[in-house]
């Protein structure tokens, strides 16, 4: 089941990971196989995964039923980011996706313009 697990704000310039718990299972594990280290970012949620450039650096964490991404940076504002992650749940091949809505909020007028 594919579910919006949460939706955050960042802004612009902000540069930091994020962390999704898979609430309904003990433990995950990515799966490598659907994106480079299992996890992938989408501006306004469609099109190429933009991960080269807003998570060039370091690799994602698995911690028991937390996934925690590479650091998300280089968001332009005013839009809209989802970050999908695919895991296999509970040590089986069962596979399970979720996905975050990065809101990018304007550092100046501090606004945000829904798609």
């Amino acid at each position: 089941m594919s579910k919006i697990y949460a939706e955050v704000e960042y802004t612009p310039n902000e540069v930091k990971p994020l962390s999704i718990q898979f609430d309904d299972y003990s433990t995950v594990a990515l799966v490598t196989s659907v994106y480079g280290d299992g996890v992938a970012i989408f501006k306004n949620g469609t099109g190429q995964d933009l991960s080269a450039t807003n998570m060039p650096s370091g690799s994602a964490a698995v911690s028991g039923n937390i996934i925690t991404t590479r650091p998300i940076q280089l968001l332009e504002g005013k839009n809209f980011y989802i970050v999908a992650v695919v895991v296999t749940v509970n040590g089986t091949s069962q596979q399970e996706s979720g996905y975050v809505r990065i809101n990018v909020v304007d550092e100046k007028s501090g606004l945000f313009r829904k798609k």
